[in-house]
């Protein structure tokens, strides 16, 4: 079941010119998070209603981190959050990875913004 709650911005920083790596303190999301799942981001500008949906990147106790390109106007305001501010959130939602047998050796591929969601898988 997905959680509606504003969460607070640990950290926000540009890790190459237009891509954001945000890490956000959502314990009670955190706990149900699994590989491959996203967070919907609302924007708090009203005019903006459709939330953006970003794909979690890292799943830790408490936090949950996620990588998003600057691709129009709610991602661009995301950019311009710091720490300690808070944002709206609903997650975490999607199915999440489905893995093969893991005794058998098994490639992950990945290219671009779909990188992000491998890692926590690997």
């Amino acid at each position: 079941m997905s959680t509606y709650e504003s969460v607070t911005i640990c950290d926000n920083v540009e890790i190459v010119p237009g891509i954001w790596q945000m890490e956000l303190y959502a314990p009670k999301i955190a706990a149900k998070a699994l590989p491959g799942q996203f967070i919907n981001l609302y924007a708090a500008d009203k005019t903006l209603l459709l939330p953006r949906p970003i794909s979690l990147s890292a799943i830790f106790p408490e936090r949950l981190r996620v990588v998003y390109r600057i691709a129009g106007k709610g991602t661009e305001q995301f950019s311009r959050l710091h720490r300690e501010e808070q944002i709206k959130i609903m997650g975490p939602l999607g199915n999440g990875f489905v893995l093969p047998d893991i005794s058998k050796n098994s490639i992950v591929i990945g290219g671009g913004l779909g990188i992000p969601p491998l890692l926590e898988l690997v």
